[in-house]
């Protein structure tokens, strides 16, 4: 029994990281949801860009907001929204610690780029979301 331990348990363990890994290594670049519907929320630190991706594929009709906060009016984060046939929406309002995007209607199906752009020093820990609705 003693023996059967020493193999299966270091196994055990080992198929359950690889398992973790496996799973967790889908999101760490910031991979949003396949084909995104409603609303997903993400926390980061940035120390330069942060990049996320989503591959929208749902109806054309609805608007897509993406809103970054984050605690420190010191700091300057910047948003940028790249849609699959390149067109570049940008925010950034310099000061205050909150900026948002709207981007209407006739939603391009592919994968979106979503970006958080510290334009300052140090890293800053934020909040972004992204929505999908009417």
């Amino acid at each position: 029994m003693r023996r059967w331990l020493k193999i299966a348990l270091p196994l055990g363990i080992a198929a359950v990281l690889v398992s973790v890994l496996a799973i967790g290594l889908q999101a760490p670049s910031g991979k949003a949801a396949d084909c995104i519907q409603g609303a997903s929320g993400y926390t980061g630190r940035a120390a330069s860009t942060v990049t996320y991706e989503f591959d929208y594929c749902s109806d054309p009709t609805l608007n897509l907001a993406v809103s970054l906060q984050w605690g420190n009016a010191k700091k300057d984060l910047a948003l940028r929204v790249t849609s699959p046939t390149g067109v570049v929406y940008f925010e950034d309002s310099h000061g205050g610690f909150f900026e948002s995007l709207l981007v209407p209607s006739s939603l391009s199906e592919g994968t979106w780029t979503v970006e958080v752009i510290n334009t300052g020093r140090g890293s800053v820990s934020y909040e972004l979301n992204i929505a999908v609705g009417y």
